[in-house]
């Protein structure tokens, strides 16, 4: 459900609450924040779940990033993680115009049709199966993912944890 470009509006916070109450029973509730940006989600899945939530926020982009710790970087539930997901592991070049934008991709077509200026910068990605499996994370009870085009290859790189039933509710924009 798409209602707007802010979390309030687009159905996330409905779909949070609905996934907080199928997983009640849960003690610590684990949330992955893929494509954290500036932190809205991330907030809202801090009001969601009454529980102990553990909150995995990941963001490569570090204009975002420093958005992100003023709104949200007290909180102990959530740890910030600055590399972004893909199907491999590696070193891109993450697009964005100037001025900490809301709209970052690894796809500069997203901005040429706009004949827009740009800034890179170079930025890490991970897969989720190899983090999950470094971290010690044996399950994601709700998976989000916003990375601006790049949605599949990151659901690509969760594909163990995914197929191995692993991931209880996973969101993903585009």
């Amino acid at each position: 459900y798409w209602g707007g470009a802010e979390v309030a509006g687009s159905g996330e916070r409905w779909a949070l609450k609905h996934a907080a109450a199928k997983l009640h029973d849960v003690q610590h509730p684990v949330v992955f924040d893929v494509g954290a940006h500036w932190g809205d989600f991330t907030q809202a899945v801090l009001s969601a779940f009454p529980k102990a939530v553990q909150v995995h926020a990941f963001e490569p982009s570090p204009t975002a990033v420093r958005i992100f710790l003023d709104g949200v970087g007290g909180s102990s539930a959530v740890q910030l993680h600055r590399f972004g997901f893909g199907d491999v592991a590696g070193v891109v070049a993450l697009h964005a115009p100037p001025g900490g934008s809301s709209i970052a991709t690894m796809y500069t077509t997203t901005f040429e049709m706009q004949g827009r200026e740009l800034v890179t910068e170079r930025v890490e990605l991970r897969t989720v199966d190899d983090f999950c499996r470094e971290q010690g994370i044996d399950r994601i009870h709700y998976l989000k993912v916003d990375t601006e085009g790049h949605e599949l290859a990151v659901l690509k790189g969760a594909h163990g944890m995914i197929e191995q039933g692993k991931v209880d509710f996973i969101q993903f924009d585009e």
